[in-house]
């Protein structure tokens, strides 16, 4: 029993899906999102605090996906702004891991 406790409580939140408009702008603009990733037009996250959407228990992690006629400048600047960390993430997937290891 403590072992299934134990692997509950340091499971990763799922990370609910969020509209990019109204529900993620405005949680930049209000100083809710700490950092997020970026790859191609999807976005990962975490909010500061956690949020509920769509009946989904309070969680902190969230997804969504920039609409391809989004104003990408204008969302860089909001994110400054409200000074979220941006990490992005090329479109291709690395095909070995071991290069970065220094072996």
């Amino acid at each position: 029993m403590n072992y299934w406790a134990a692997s509950r409580a340091t499971r990763a939140q799922p990370r609910v899906r969020v509209p990019y408009s109204p529900f993620f702008l405005q949680q930049v603009r209000d100083g809710n999102v700490s950092v997020i990733t970026s790859r191609g037009t999807a976005v990962q996250g975490v909010f500061k605090s956690p949020e509920r959407y769509a009946g989904s228990k309070p969680t902190i992690r969230f997804k969504t996906e920039i609409p391809s006629f989004a104003d990408t400048n204008a969302l860089s600047r909001l994110l400054q702004q409200n000074g979220v960390v941006i990490n992005a993430q090329s479109g291709r997937r690395s095909c070995s891991s071991a290069s970065s290891s220094g072996s």
